[in-house]
Formats: C-alpha cells, structure tokens, sequence
C-alpha cells in the first residue's frame, strides 16, 4: 500500500514538474513595452553579482557615457573578460540576464559563478534575478550564445547598438583567446 502511495505521490509531482517546465511563456503585451529605453526604466536600487545593491545613479552617472552589454551562460562567460582584453575609456556595466533560471539554479549555483565571472573584470556586474533589468530594455530573449551591446547616452537615453554570438559550450572553454577577441571586437566601433 505505502508503495503504491509512493508512486502516485511521485507520478503527480513529476506531472506538476512537467506541466511548470515546458509551460509556454505569457505573450508580451504591447503595454509592457517601453516606448523610450531610458536609465529612468530602472529600478532605484540594482543587485551586483557580490548580492549588494547599488543605486542606479552611481552605476549609470549623469554626463556620462556607458555601454551595457547583457550576457546569458556562454556569451556571460566571454563578455565578462571585455574590459580585461580591450582598453576601455567608458564604463561598462555587465548583466547577467538570469532571470530564466530555475529557482534552485539562482540560488545555490549562480550567485558563486557570477562572483568568479565578475572577479574576471573591473566592470560593474548587475545580477538579474528577477528580470526587471533586461524588461526595462523591452528584451525578452535569453540565448545562451547571444550577447545584446547597448549604449547609454549622456542624456540617460539608451540605443540598442550591437547583437553578438559567441561559441556553445563557451563557459566550458570552447573558445580560445583570439576567438573571444574577435567575439568582443565590434563592441569597440560603440564606444566613441
């Protein structure tokens, strides 16, 4: 009897599992686009890979310029050496466009990854748990090769400039050196 319990109980949360992972995502309504991407989309206060927070007039600071560059597991892996392999005269803010991981994933495995990811550059890494970062630039896609450049104006306003791809299996090592190089390579025709 008990076994038969156990199987029941097991084939209904596998079902539940189920149903909850492959369930489509809700369509985008055109109300929860913005209709001018701006700093001002931002919440006030923003989550770092190292879990602090930072407002987000000292991660985007008035009169000045910056890029944004989202990165989602392979393309994170190579964004992430950006600063370190190129000579940057702006700053750059990294994104961890996370926000479709599972719930188990946010917590137990990305928080260290990201802080081993974020140590490899001297950029700003914002670590978005819950998406309201890449919502608040009308993106609603996560590819692990993609990476998405924006450029953030003096004005606060901000332009989509560039979409990039890196290699699968990059966060394992599948690129080398000059790879990643010429991956990163057009982001620098954004900085001017």
């Amino acid at each position: 009897m008990k076994d038969t319990i156990k199987i029941v109980v097991f084939g209904l949360v596998f079902f539940a599992g189920l149903v909850y992972l492959t369930a489509p995502e809700p369509p985008v309504k055109k109300e929860d686009l913005h209709k001018e991407l701006s700093t001002k989309n931002f919440k006030e206060k923003i989550l770092l890979a190292n879990e602090s927070e930072i407002s987000k007039k000292d991660l985007f600071k008035e009169n000045e310029k910056s890029l944004i560059i989202i990165g989602n597991h392979d393309s994170l892996s190579v964004v992430s050496l950006f600063d370190s392999l190129y000579d940057v005269s702006i700053p750059v803010v990294i994104v961890a466009n996370v926000s479709a991981a599972p719930w188990f994933i946010k917590e137990w495995v990305l928080p260290e990854k990201l802080l081993s990811l974020s140590a490899l550059s001297s950029s700003k890494m914002v670590y978005d748990k819950d998406g309201a970062f890449v919502k608040a630039l009308n993106l609603r896609s996560a590819h692990k090769q993609e990476f998405i450049v924006y450029r953030v104006e003096k004005t606060g306003l901000i332009k989509r400039v560039y979409r990039g791809f890196v290699k699968k299996d990059a966060i394992d090592g599948s690129m080398n050196k000059k790879e990643i190089k010429e991956a990163l390579l057009p982001i620098l025709d954004y900085i001017k």
